[in-house]
């Protein structure tokens, strides 16, 4: 099985939990943080799911595998917010907006003093954006710390241990993994680099990590769809959730094992 040969049908699943999701018509209220958050990191999952098969079709898999990270980090944050104090960290994550425009103050003060500033970025902003998330708030919550809180939902509760569920073992194996095709690393660009004389690669020669881009992208967002029902109250249809785990578990089969016989890493060209 090949990433484009599977793509198509990863695709479709994606646009049916976007069905899913639009046909129960949530409303979320004004003034309410936490009603309009996941539904609003939902939505970006969704569009991020259909770019990654995108570029798997067209044969950019590394490129595929980078843009997981994004859809890792988002599923980080809808469980961070969902584990406890929701209102306030959803609200928190909203705010954080403001501490973009901060940033760019900053920048405009190292690089370009002679352009004035923006009216609208006043002093009660900047003093606003400092007290809420400090003077250098280059970052809202870091990944890693999002991924160790234990996500307290009563389904996700250890019977053994009395603690929820933490994402330690998505941050150090997918997040890291995928930050090496985010950050351009040796070990992301050694496909490209062949023999000499030195040809540009026409394409990936790491077709296996656009079936973990497709596997990895669709299953955390079906984790952030539970977690955006669980909030709500709602149940994603059995059919829906069976179509999605049919699929992740083909998926898993072609990922098992690859040109190295090891899951998920290929040998050196």
């Amino acid at each position: 099985m090949t990433p484009e040969e599977i793509e198509p049908r990863v695709a479709s699943t994606f646009r049916l939990l976007q069905n899913e999701i639009d046909s129960s018509l949530f409303c979320p209220r004004n003034g309410y943080a936490f009603e309009h958050v996941p539904l609003m990191v939902m939505s970006r999952v969704l569009r991020i799911g259909l770019a990654i098969c995108h570029l798997v079709k067209g044969g950019f898999c590394g490129e595929a595998f980078g843009l997981t990270r994004s859809v890792l980090e988002a599923f980080f944050i809808v469980k961070y917010i969902s584990t406890k104090d929701s209102e306030k960290r959803a609200q928190s994550y909203l705010d954080y907006t403001e501490a973009y425009y901060f940033n760019q103050e900053e920048i405009r003060k190292r690089y370009f003093p002679h352009i004035p500033r923006p009216e609208w970025v006043t002093e009660e902003l900047l003093d606003r954006v400092k007290q809420r998330f400090g003077a250098n708030p280059r970052k809202w919550v870091a990944a890693h710390n999002m991924a160790a809180e234990y996500y307290d939902h009563p389904a996700e509760i250890d019977a053994s241990t009395g603690k929820g569920y933490q994402a330690l073992s998505d941050y150090d194996g997918m997040y890291e993994m995928t930050s090496h095709y985010v950050h351009v690393t040796a070990f992301s660009t050694r496909g490209n680099y062949y023999a000499s004389p030195f040809r540009c690669a026409r394409k990936d020669a790491d077709d296996d990590r656009g079936i973990l881009a497709l596997y990895f992208s669709l299953a955390y967002c079906l984790q952030i769809c539970i977690m955006l029902g669980r909030a709500w109250d709602v149940v994603l249809p059995n059919l829906v959730i069976q179509t999605v785990l049919d699929l992740l578990s083909e998926l898993r089969t072609a990922t098992s094992v690859n040109k190295s016989g090891v899951w998920g890493v290929s040998k050196t060209p």
